[in-house]
């Protein structure tokens, strides 16, 4: 998989996560990522006079850039376990490992206490 799909990939996985627990679970004692919640180390944005808190989602990925004459240059995200298997393609191929850590500050979707409908 490519890089960049993985990181969509990844994040839309996990609003849409937030989005449904909060639309299945929706008793007034369940609340999933709740807005105005305020901790001292916790970044947060306000945004419709409602405190957001901000999360930083951490990547810790292996990555591979391959440069095939035909396709050019691409990175992706290996697996955690290496397949064993060859493949017998004509031509040049150059390929590099590399371990790579970021994060990405994300204010995910949130719903109010005291409203029925999810914050977006």
């Amino acid at each position: 998989m490519e890089l960049k799909s993985f990181i969509k990939s990844t994040i839309t996985q996990i609003v849409e996560s937030i989005e449904e627990l909060n639309a299945e679970l929706s008793s007034d004692t369940v609340i999933v990522n709740p807005t105005d919640v305020k901790k001292a180390d916790t970044p947060f944005i306000n945004k419709n006079y409602k405190t957001h808190s901000i999360s930083n989602i951490d990547f810790d990925l292996t990555v591979s850039i391959t440069d095939n004459a035909e396709t050019g240059a691409k990175v992706g995200v290996m697996a955690s376990v290496i397949g064993l298997g060859a493949s017998s393609k004509e031509g040049t191929q150059n390929a590099s490992i590399s371990k790579i850590r970021f994060n990405i500050p994300v204010m995910l979707p949130s719903r109010c206490p005291y409203e029925e409908n999810l914050v977006k």
